[in-house]
């Protein structure tokens, strides 16, 4: 391949004269149609009039005027448009509306873009549609290359209430400029969660908050590697902010080190109501400082400190100033210390100040050696159950527009438990008490208050599910004719007053009144002990591990299994024949090994993007790699890629059939980074050999190659019972999509798979596709699913997908559409549970299947998720 196949200079899909003629819809430009590599600067003039006059707008008036304007433009008509004005720029620029124009969103932005030579991907200020004063692109991958277009931009929009940024590859230095440019804008939400910020964009963002009419209330920074200065100078900046509500500093690596600079938040600051420090390595030593800090603060709603270390102590210092904290604490509502390791009697120490905390109406124990029941209290659990339920997990959610509803974890916020008040009218003038016996605890009786000599009542808070209940007085169990009785398949074994009784019938409800949120919090009060009788028998909760799961067959990433991929690349490279030293040689493999598994996923996602069926890395995708990596600089040209890359691509094996020939298969990416870091470093006299040469490339310019990982998705996301559970409900979707799409390749007689034409095919026909879900990101959820294959030139494991790599795919694409039930109006859905969006994509998957399918199929319910959860004791 030469260097003209490299840089072939692309144009512009013409949009076709048929639709502005005949007045038809506008088909939407997705991520397919239009690529983030830099176009030629050339390409602009090659137009001939007979085009501009029968494609084009003919009037420059026309769409001058459509640049006038200082908000986000919305629909279809003015996407159309934005590519139009694109197209004639050069005309607009020599229009006599020029100086006026040249204040609006669009032509700023544009007017970057052509200078940068860049294809002119809206990213937020023009689209299909949404608000028009929010820009939401996070997941789009915009890079450093078009964060100056961007910046400049938004600089000319009158207003910006919500920027989301998360995932897109920017660097401190680009998220810093965007930043800036949100001075005056009335921005109330920002999220950058899952970038690589630094010291500069703080310095931005304090720059916003302090100035003199900011607004500011929602700061997302999960996984941003802030640093430790990072978070002393946003900590600072915080203590006399009076505007901030909610502040995410998750996955940021914080410790003890600087939670020091949380307590001094925490005490100054009175304004703050949501706090997320999950994920934080913070040990005993800093959850002493932060509740320390928590103690004198009243205004903190929600804390999030799961997923650190904060348990197992030398002592119970920390457990104790825990306990002493819930104690006095009248703010707090929601608290999630989910995996911090706390041992038994850590967990007794705490649950003394909690026993007596009856404010705090949702708190997560999950993960350490205790649990919660209905009422709030901590019950005391072996460690065996404790790890066993570690793929269970899910943290307190933080937008409570889209709950999480896992009935277990009794948390009455999540689960949007309800007020409700039972009573029973006794026909009996003599009768003193009466129990209730509800689900929720295990059919263990509780007491109910007398109001008169007939009228008792409780009101408690329950889970919002259709559940069962019986009463039962000194004669033993009775019911309510009031509510319907529900006959069991097999009878509940009962013990009242020493006598066992045999119960088939109890009464069913599905509760409805106010429900528990942060905002209006109910009368209920948790942690308020009643009267009881003896306990009866519980339902058992079933122990949730991979190998009952629909995952058990799945081939997960092992050392092993990078260890022969290495072997197997580095045996198909021809860098024995310029590393000619055995001693450099073995030096360089070392060294080539400790990022091995980053480059495996990094090769992963770039060869899915080439749009081919054979994956390789194509040569744009390449170069915007090695832009993002800041590869490029006076040692190391754009030019010089083209003499490495045909010196990789310059013979092939014939036998290799699934080497595409066209671009960089696994062993060709190995070698062409060992050939850049050698022309890069020793060819400049600056690293002695090229084992030294590739270690500097790694530590200097790879990193950005841990982003690309597949695996932090799976287990944080995917591999867990919610999941598992929502995929096994749907399994008779799932297989018969599955069968309807496969086999088409396979030879006769053989297992059938699924190609990534067939699986592309699958959301065409459910009609999924739109403009921010595409073939880009099909290809990514096929290639991300697929199970690490050693060999994928010779054999072609990597291109047949099996039923179990066919569920997470689905999954993947359930997670990145974001769709809502079919047949219900436009919504965001990015703030639902991965097992909500999975059941709002069985909607569309179903009209696939036969009628006997579509027929007979019944939506999941609350109920059907505990059937699954819970087996039956003592024939309950």
């Amino acid at each position: 391949m030469n260097m003209t196949d490299i840089f072939d200079k692309r144009k512009l899909p013409l949009i076709e004269r048929k639709i502005r003629i005949a007045g038809l819809t506008p088909v939407d430009f997705n991520k397919k149609q239009i690529s983030q590599i830099s176009r030629p600067q050339s390409s602009a003039n090659k137009w001939s009039p007979r085009q501009a006059r029968h494609i084009m707008t003919p009037s420059s008036h026309i769409r001058a005027e459509s640049l006038e304007y200082s908000t986000i433009r919305v629909g279809h008509h003015a996407r159309l448009e934005y590519f139009d004005n694109y197209r004639n720029l050069n005309t607009i620029t020599h229009n006599k509306h020029y100086k006026l124009i040249s204040e609006t969103p669009e032509f700023a932005y544009l007017n970057e873009i052509d200078k940068g030579m860049l294809n002119p991907i809206p990213f937020g200020l023009v689209k299909a549609k949404g608000p028009s004063d929010s820009i939401d692109i996070h997941n789009f991958s915009m890079g450093d290359n078009y964060a100056n277009a961007f910046s400049e931009g938004i600089s000319k929009l009158e207003e910006i209430k919500f920027l989301n940024l998360k995932e897109n590859r920017l660097s401190g230095m680009a998220s810093s400029r965007i930043v800036s440019k949100l001075e005056k804008k009335r921005t109330k939400k920002i999220v950058l969660s899952d970038n690589s910020l630094g010291v500069d964009t703080i310095n931005s963002i304090v720059k916003l908050l302090n100035e003199e009419y900011s607004i500011l209330s929602h700061l997302e920074l999960e996984n941003t590697k802030l640093g430790k200065k990072g978070i002393e100078k946003l900590c600072q900046c915080l203590c006399d902010n009076k505007t901030l509500i909610k502040l995410n500093l998750a996955r940021n690596s914080i410790g003890d080190e600087s939670a020091k600079d949380l307590k001094d938040l925490l005490i100054e600051n009175q304004s703050l109501k949501h706090l997320d420090l999950h994920w934080n390595n913070i040990k005993p030593k800093g959850g002493h400082e932060i509740f320390s800090g928590l103690s004198q603060n009243e205004s903190l709603l929600q804390l999030d400190l799961s997923w650190n270390s904060l348990g197992k102590s030398s002592n119970l210092e920390t457990a104790k100033i825990i306990s002493d904290f819930l104690k006095t604490n009248t703010s707090l509502i929601h608290l999630d210390f989910s995996y911090n390791l706390f041992t038994p009697q850590e967990c007794q120490a705490i649950s003394v100040g909690l026993s007596q905390n009856h404010t705090l109406l949702g708190i997560h124990m999950l993960g350490n050696s205790c649990s919660i029941d209905a009422k709030g209290f901590i019950i005391l659990t072996d460690s065996s159950d404790r790890i066993s339920k570690t793929h269970g997990f899910r943290r307190i959610n933080d937008s409570f527009k889209h709950k999480s509803k896992l009935f277990g974890t009794n948390c009455w916020i999540c689960e949007e438990w309800v007020d409700f008040k039972f009573i029973w009218n006794s026909e009996d003038p003599n009768c003193k008490e009466i129990f209730i016996h509800l689900e929720c605890d295990g059919f263990k009786p509780q007491a109910m208050h007398k109001v008169n000599e007939s009228l008792f009542e409780i009101a408690r808070a329950i889970p919002p599910r259709e559940f069962r209940f019986f009463f039962s007085n000194r004669q033993g169990p009775v019911l309510s004719t009031n509510m319907p009785a529900f006959e069991l398949d097999l009878p509940l074994s009962v013990q009242i007053n020493n006598q066992l009784y045999e119960i088939s019938l109890v009464n069913t409800m599905s509760p409805s009144g106010p429900s528990c949120n942060i905002k209006q919090p109910f009368a209920i009060k948790p942690r308020i002990e009643e009267s009881k009788q003896e306990s009866v028998e519980e339902l058992q909760r079933i122990v949730w591990s991979i190998p009952i799961s629909l995952f058990k067959e799945y081939t997960f990433d092992s050392e092993q299994l990078y260890t022969q991929g290495f072997e197997f690349d580095f045996k198909h490279t021809r860098i024995p024949k310029f590393v000619k030293n055995p001693e450099t040689l073995e030096l360089l493999k070392t060294q080539m090994k400790k990022f091995y598994k980053d480059f495996r996923e990094t090769y992963r996602f770039l060869s899915a993007v080439c749009g081919n069926e054979v994956f390789s890395i194509g040569s744009n995708a390449f170069i915007d790699f090695l832009n993002q990596c800041g590869i490029f600089d006076k040692y190391y040209t754009l030019s010089d890629v083209g003499v490495n890359w045909n010196s990789v691509n310059a013979q092939q094996s014939s036998d290799q059939l699934y080497n595409s020939g066209n671009g960089l298969c696994r062993y060709e990416f190995m070698e062409i980074l060992v050939r850049i870091a050698n022309d890069k470093y020793v060819r400049n006299k600056i690293c002695a050999n090229p084992a030294e040469a590739i270690e500097k490339l790694a530590n200097e310019h790879l990193s950005v190659m841990a982003t690309y990982d597949t695996n932090k998705w799976r287990f944080e996301k995917y591999i867990c019972e919610d999941t598992d559970l929502a995929l096994k409900v749907h399994k008779p979707i799932l297989e018969s999509v599955f069968s309807k799409y496969s086999g088409k390749k396979g030879l006769p007689g053989s297992k059938p798979f699924m190609a990534l034409l067939e699986f592309r095919a699958i959301f065409s026909d459910a009609q999924m596709v739109q403009s921010t879900f595409g073939t880009r990101e099909i290809d990514l959820c096929y290639s991300q699913a697929m199970m690490t294959q050693v060999d994928e030139i010779y054999k072609k494991k990597h291109l047949e997908m099996n039923f179990v790599e066919f569920l997470e795919a689905i999954a993947r694409v359930a997670d990145v559409a974001n769709l809502p039930k079919k047949g219900e109006s436009w919504s965001d859905c990015s703030g639902l549970e991965l097992r909500e969006k999975i059941e709002n994509t069985m909607t569309y998957l179903l009209q696939l299947c036969p009628s006997y399918i579509r027929d007979n199929f019944k939506s999941p319910t609350a109920e059907t998720y505990r059937k699954l959860k819970f087996k039956q004791l003592n024939n309950i």
